[in-house]
């Protein structure tokens, strides 16, 4: 991802509207570039987290900056469908394996990256 606003948060989700199309089991958001979350960008998260939960695709995040890690702590939607869950983790190589691990019973044994938070 990238900027995360007013100004890019329906690029975002249209983003979205086009690899859901594709199928997926499962999707990796990567948040390493995105320095700080406004209020519609929030939103736009919310509504792609949304769009993709309804379409029944797991959501992992990414590498989330301390910042946007604590504005998102604090949304009851996050809580609910992603930090219970326990889909946040500090690489992307270990949210890829954990997506691919629900999708094909991971052989390896599980995890070396613990989840945030965990």
């Amino acid at each position: 991802l990238g900027q995360l606003d007013f100004l890019a948060g329906d690029r975002h989700v249209d983003r979205f509207q086009a690899v859901l199309a594709s199928g997926p089991k499962a999707v990796v958001i990567a948040m390493q570039n995105v320095p700080w979350v406004d209020p519609d960008g929030m939103e736009a998260l919310r509504d792609i987290i949304t769009m993709l939960d309804e379409s029944m695709v797991k959501v992992y995040l990414a590498c989330p900056r301390p910042k946007v890690a604590e504005t998102l702590e604090n949304e009851e939607w996050y809580q609910e469908k992603i930090a219970s869950s326990e889909r946040v983790f500090p690489t992307e190589k270990s949210a890829l394996i954990a997506a691919v691990g629900t999708a094909k019973d991971l052989e390896s044994g599980g995890l070396h990256d613990k989840p945030l938070g965990a």
